[in-house]
């Protein structure tokens, strides 16, 4: 529980996410805002990542990027950091973001994580996020839902990025993504009764060493709402023929945990 990682994982099916406050007693150091942030691998293949670290003090504006929020798998409140960043001290992060361990429970039939973290209540409009992930080891799929609470009206926004792979978008819902791998499994990405127009498919950058870095997809997802919002995904691995739309939509009508 120190550690802050949570892995959810059956047979080939794994995802990994972080929990943790900052590193170095506060100081942030190394730590990026990755908080709430997730990697997910299904059947031998990474699908979703962490995007690496790519460069330190011989590029100090790319260093900032590659650690921000929006360079990450979580969840962004008014175009602000999790964590405020020092621009000219590149190992150092404001320490904002405390989590809050609500919810882990795992078993044979399925994995739950639910937390919240303090990163945006700093802000004039106080807003905590809460980020809750169903893995159901039986049938072999997450749902992920972000819950945003506080008053008024917020702008969100949400990405997902991607190993460098093939992303095409169903021609008949603007919301939903496969992944295009022609060898091996593939992953479906649906983001629950969400306008198309909020989404877009993009070239973003990951890092697998120092100093190296490739295109790769993201999909990004941005409104804004009055709150309080609730999004959710369903992120589904497959082999061969993808998943139904009426399939994804039964899967993501579960009734995850409320606190």
């Amino acid at each position: 529980p120190e550690s802050g990682f949570y892995v959810m994982r059956h047979a080939d099916l794994y995802l990994t996410l972080r929990a943790a406050e900052n590193g170095t007693c506060g100081l942030g150091g190394h730590t990026h805002n990755d908080i709430f942030s997730f990697e997910l691998f299904a059947y031998g293949k990474t699908f979703i990542v962490d995007p690496g670290s790519y460069a330190y003090t011989d590029d100090a504006p790319t260093r900032n990027q590659f650690r921000s929020s929006g360079y990450h798998n979580g969840l962004i409140v008014d175009g602000k950091e999790i964590n405020r960043i020092p621009e000219q001290e590149l190992f150092r992060l404001e320490n904002d973001a405390q989590a809050e361990i609500l919810n882990w429970e795992s078993n044979p039939d399925f994995d739950y994580f639910c937390a919240q973290h303090t990163g945006y209540r700093r802000l004039e409009s106080p807003v905590i996020h809460r980020r809750s992930i169903y893995f159901d080891k039986k049938v072999g799929y997450w749902l992920v839902r972000d819950q945003v609470f506080g008053e008024g009206a917020h702008k969100l926004a949400l990405n997902f990025r991607f190993m460098p792979m093939g992303l095409e978008r169903d021609q008949n819902d603007g919301s939903l993504f496969y992944s295009v791998c022609e060898d091996g499994a593939n992953l479906a990405l649906w983001l629950k009764e969400q306008n198309s127009d909020c989404l877009k498919l993009e070239d973003g950058w990951i890092s697998r060493s120092y100093g190296t870095r490739l295109k790769a997809p993201l999909i990004n997802w941005e409104s804004s709402v009055e709150l309080p919002f609730e999004l959710l995904t369903v992120l589904y691995p497959y082999f061969k023929e993808p998943p139904s739309r009426d399939k994804l939509e039964l899967l993501g009508d579960l009734q995850l945990p409320s606190l």
